[in-house]
């Protein structure tokens, strides 16, 4: 259950970070001359990695309402 719930948080998490980071550096976030990009591509593999995080929540959540 801890390990879900981990992977879960961390995953949106690293999406959101990313997503609110290329807002902020504009155009240049997205582009080859910064790493932001990397980081981005690399965030949405591992949310679709496995199972996804709306999966996990629903298994963390049945796992401690049972």
């Amino acid at each position: 259950v801890a390990a879900a719930a981990a992977k879960a948080f961390a995953t949106e998490a690293a999406v959101t970070a990313c997503e609110r980071s290329i807002q902020v550096h504009g155009g240049i976030g997205f582009t080859w001359e910064h790493p932001l990009h990397r980081f981005y591509k690399r965030a949405l593999w591992l949310e679709g990695f496995g199972r996804r995080p709306a999966e996990l929540h629903l298994e963390v959540a049945d796992t401690l309402l049972t």
